[in-house]
């Protein structure tokens, strides 16, 4: 800087008095500042320019990254790792918009787990999500390549089948899924036994309407559940004339006078030693003047589901103990309680209420329960069955065996008394494996201090049988169908059996 300049000003000195000369020296040191200053500045402004485009690829990266993450988060299920409901229904969409004119055809089926509110109930949460995450890579390896597999919700699985299958096909698929689940999920040295049960329904064979379509899967499923469980139902014509069957009910149901339409049946139990009917068990009946008698099978369901069935039962247990107060006091009486009974809050109290509105001891009655509707909230269940207990009702634990950890329960609940499913007592005479399981349960019932009655008893030689190995109750059409109150005075006069 100095050599440049010093040039400069010396020329300037020299030719002084030349204004010419003098503007010239000054102009061109001017020049010469300002060149220096852009190139600093443009300097600094190119490294601004680098900075800013780092700046701008950073935001555009973080938006990619969190654009990603959104994405996960709308259509990939946490846990499992696998599309979600959202994604089932979006893909469902697009199958049916790609294929609308054309002649193709999907399938979607839902996959529900057997048992596992009982195993979330008796190991906790942790268990839980560790039986999903492996049941959801066993369902990815089962399915196949055509297919899709999709986590709904809760213990459900949704599948897509994105090519024509008749039904043969969707239940060898079935076959698959259901067998792979069925191999104990281990939890530590802990063994966690499930089953599943699967409904499905064919796009366009049954409808074109998405919404429709995952209906149909769903009642499909909810057809396999009541109809033995660890199966597959494929959805057809019939299921849609039976939903429309259950619609018409649902709407009986809930125009039904509950204290006119609804009634009870009872159907004897005995006991052996005494050769006396010791008990009655309470069934419900609906009688509706729109289409007369109403399936057991159908409208308690629906009662259960809509909600109805806690309005039920005070109405029914009150019409009860007005019956029993006609018997002999040697004489009990065995009432059903669902689900919604054990685990609805206020509903114990309700309950309870109606014992001294008819002045009858709760020590006369038996409270039945599945093993279902136990596990439906254990830990309340439990509470309010030790209420009932407390109060001096017995606890019953009603179709023993069926469910898929029985025994687990047997320890922690107050029972008081167990009911063998009728399906051991009617293979009982020829099937041996039904025989050693009854004979088990007799065998353990007996250790426990528990009472054990054999359901569903047919003839005089299941009774023999039952006897000799070890059951005193029995209950059954060989000693009675169920009969109005009415009649029960009358059937314990002119009673003829003899065991």
């Amino acid at each position: 800087m100095a050599i440049l300049i010093q040039p400069i000003f010396l020329w300037i000195l020299y030719t002084q008095s030349s204004g010419a000369a003098l503007f010239l020296g000054i102009e061109s040191f001017i020049i010469l500042i300002l060149v220096l200053y852009t190139a600093i500045q443009s300097s600094e402004n190119f490294i601004a320019l680098v900075n800013s485009r780092n700046e701008l690829a950073q935001q555009r990266n973080d938006f990619i990254r969190l654009s990603e993450n959104h994405f996960r988060m709308a259509n990939i299920d946490i846990l499992t790792g696998l599309p979600n409901r959202r994604c089932f229904f979006e893909d469902l969409k697009m199958l049916s918009e790609k294929n609308s004119g054309k002649d193709l055809d999907f399938s979607i089926g839902i996959v529900d787990l057997d048992n596992f509110k009982s195993i979330n109930n008796l190991y906790g949460h942790i268990a839980g999500d560790h039986v999903l995450c492996c049941a959801a890579k066993r369902l990815e390896e089962t399915v196949g390549k055509c297919s899709a597999i999709y986590r709904l919700g809760g213990d459900e699985f949704g599948i897509i089948i994105s090519r024509k299958m008749n039904q043969e096909a969707l239940l060898e698929i079935a076959t698959r899924v259901i067998n792979t689940i069925k191999v104990p999920f281990s939890f530590g040295s802990i063994p966690l036994v499930l089953g599943c049960s699967i409904g499905y329904a064919s796009y366009p064979k049954v409808t074109n309407n998405i919404d429709l379509l995952y209906k149909y899967a769903d009642y499909a499923l909810y057809y396999s559940k009541h109809h033995g469980r660890s199966r597959a139902i494929v959805f057809n014509s019939d299921h849609e004339k039976k939903i429309k069957e259950q619609g018409f009910v649902q709407k009986v149901l809930c125009q039904a006078n509950l204290e006119k339409e609804f009634y009870i049946v009872y159907q004897p139990i005995i006991e052996k030693q005494s050769n006396k009917v010791v008990a009655f068990e309470c069934l419900m009946r609906l009688r509706s003047p729109v289409i007369d008698e109403v399936s057991p099978e159908i409208f308690i369901v629906l009662a259960e589901q809509s909600g109805l069935i806690t309005s039920i039962t005070p109405v029914l247990l009150r019409k009860a103990l007005q019956d029993v107060i006609k018997w002999s006091s040697n004489i009990r009486i065995n009432f059903n309680l669902s689900a919604y009974d054990i685990c609805t809050p206020g509903q114990i109290d309700k309950i309870l209420s109606v014992f001294p509105e008819t002045g009858i001891d709760p020590s006369r009655i038996d409270f039945e329960l599945t093993e279902t509707a136990i596990t439906y909230n254990l830990e309340l269940a439990c509470q309010n069955l030790k209420r009932l207990r407390d109060v001096g009702a017995n606890i019953v634990l009603d179709d023993f065996g069926t469910g898929y950890s029985s025994l687990s329960h047997l320890h922690g609940l107050p029972l008081k008394k167990i009911k063998i499913s009728r399906i051991f007592v009617q293979d009982i005479e020829g099937d041996g494996n039904s025989y050693k399981i009854v004979k088990f349960l007799s065998l353990l019932c007996k250790d426990m201090g528990l009472d054990c009655i054999a359901e569903g008893v047919e003839n005089i030689n299941q009774v023999q049988i039952l006897s000799e190995i070890g059951y005193n109750l029995f209950q059954g059409h060989y000693f009675a169908k169920p009969m109005l109150g009415s009649g029960v005075l009358s059937y314990l006069d002119k009673r003829t059996f003899i065991i």
